[in-house]
């Protein structure tokens, strides 16, 4: 499989009070092939989210470098990376950050709007049939107070696909949804993987980590230790996959 995303000897450190300078990632070293599903845990304060938002190009790293599809992403220029970031990246966080101006629809469509890659019949049409997709395409004349939780992420899901993205980053995307709600947008970024795109997703919750092809576990900013689950399909046995992972965290001591 072909290298999607490679961090080579990552530190991120920022500067607190002034003068004191506090190291977040240390020497982190992770490759990506096309087309996983990889996600991240640890305990809270471990760096998660900082490396999600580093290798990403949300933020800059301190040293090291990050390659997205080849490219040495981390040399860019804010305007380039800017451009990378809407084109061939998605964003799902934990909770919607949806404009409270806009319709669903409309907020779908923005991005797409900024990039100016198809025509607005196109995007339209493309919002509009990944609405449907997600079960919310009779939500589209909607304002954000009009939906529920799991409504507006599969409202941020279709959001992040609008572009058709190469790679979806998620920030504890299910971390605000109930255990129902939570199962069902799995399955659907499990479909979303199938048809060929990657995934990485930071998350907290073993029902999550467990549908993915990879768990890489992460303490005091350093990744420490990997758990190659394999390919997930929905005719297996979730419960057992999610006791063989919990099982492993235990060897972690998370």
């Amino acid at each position: 499989m072909t290298t999607i995303l490679e961090a080579k000897h990552v530190n991120k450190s920022y500067t607190v009070h002034q003068h004191e300078e506090h190291q977040i990632l240390k020497d982190i070293n992770l490759l990506l092939k096309q087309g996983e599903f990889v996600t991240i845990m640890g305990p809270s304060g471990s760096g998660k989210s900082t490396l999600l938002y580093n290798i990403s190009g949300m933020d800059q790293v301190s040293e090291g470098s990050v390659y997205f599809a080849g490219e040495k992403i981390s040399a860019l220029s804010e305007k380039k990376l800017s451009k990378l970031r809407l084109n061939k990246m998605g964003f799902i966080f934990q909770h919607s950050h949806l404009l409270k101006n806009l319709n669903l629809l409309d907020n779908v469509l923005l991005s797409a709007y900024l990039a100016k890659n198809s025509s607005k019949e196109v995007i339209g049409a493309r919002a509009l049939r990944l609405m449907k997709q997600m079960g919310v395409d009779g939500l589209a004349s909607h304002n954000i107070t009009q939906a529920s939780g799991g409504q507006l992420q599969r409202i941020s899901i279709c959001r992040a696909l609008i572009n058709n993205p190469d790679i979806l980053f998620g920030d504890e995307p299910t971390g605000a949804l109930n255990s129902s709600t939570t199962a069902e947008i799995m399955d659907i970024l499990h479909d979303i993987n199938a048809a060929g795109t990657t995934i990485l997703l930071v998350t907290h919750d073993v029902r999550v980590a467990a549908r993915s092809q990879r768990v890489l576990f992460m303490l005091d900013g350093k990744l420490v230790a990997e758990r190659n689950m394999g390919k997930y399909n929905k005719q297996q046995n979730i419960r057992a996959r999610e006791a063989a992972l919990s099982d492993w965290l235990t060897e972690q001591g998370f």
